[in-house]
């Protein structure tokens, strides 16, 4: 279902905003090999980049460079984004339903809704300066850890006990 996706950043980059949209996770599958093509079919093919499964280290070097993250499905992956300050756009499905504050550390959308909401982030982002948007993602890296790190919900679950 990225094709999806890849028509709305495609249509965001014609209309004038400069965006780069990193895939990682591609397979040596039919679909990969669809979605590798339906890519090079696209008006700036080069603003794609496509990568297989990655080492966490590899992963981590991606999600500090990146200014948003887009996941479709519930996965680990989005907290561990989520944990180096990267705001994250999610489906608004009852699974994730506790990992983002509204505007402040991502955004959720509906079925429909988000070609509004991918444009609500890139101007959100696009908006700041580089200070500001490193500010921003120190404090969502504070508040994602306090709300969600592992150790931090053991012990407010210990202390509630």
């Amino acid at each position: 279902k990225l094709e999806h996706i890849v028509d709305l950043v495609s249509t965001l980059i014609s209309s004038g905003m400069k965006i780069k949209y990193i895939i990682v996770g591609f397979l040596s599958n039919s679909y990969g090999e669809q979605l590798r093509r339906f890519i090079s079919q696209q008006p700036q093919p080069e603003c794609f980049f496509c990568y297989p499964f990655l080492s966490h280290e590899e992963i981590r070097r991606i999600y500090c460079a990146a200014d948003v993250g887009i996941w479709s499905k519930a996965a680990i992956s989005i907290q561990e984004a989520m944990g180096t300050g990267l705001p994250v756009i999610l489906e608004h499905k009852q699974v994730v339903s506790h990992l983002i504050t509204n505007g402040v550390n991502g955004w959720y959308y509906a079925k429909n809704d988000l070609p509004k909401v991918i444009r609500q982030a890139a101007t959100t982002i696009g908006g700041q300066d580089v200070v500001a948007r490193m500010r921003q993602r120190e404090m969502i890296a504070s508040l994602n850890e306090s709300s969600l790190s592992y150790d931090n919900i053991s012990r407010r679950m210990l202390a509630a006990t």
